[in-house]
Formats: C-alpha cells, structure tokens, sequence
C-alpha cells in the first residue's frame, strides 16, 4: 500500500511540476485560462483516484 502512495506522490508532483511550468512559460490569457480549467479537472481526478486508494480498490 505504501508503494502505490509514493507513486500517487510521485504522479502528483510531475503533474504539477508540468502544469506550474507550462503556466509560467505561458504569454497569453487565453492559454493561462485553459491551464487553469485543466488544473481543476486534474485536481478532481487525483481526489478520485486518492478515495479509491484508501478504500483499497485498483
């Protein structure tokens, strides 16, 4: 169990590593908006997936 938390910290990291890069290298609104909605869908996913982690599910 504990090796499936450290590669969901593992994934949360590149994620959002990814993500703050792409916003700072970013030059317009529009992208900066678009990286913002995805930002909140990719959020909502790993609270998904982190339930399903705790309950023991695959």
């Amino acid at each position: 169990m504990l090796r499936k938390f450290l590669g969901f910290a593992a994934f949360i990291a590149t994620g959002m590593g990814l993500i703050i890069i792409s916003f700072i290298q970013s030059s317009n609104m529009l992208s900066k908006a678009l990286l913002a909605i995805l930002t909140i869908f990719y959020i909502v996913g790993l609270s998904i997936h982190f339930k399903e982690l705790q309950e023991g599910g695959n």
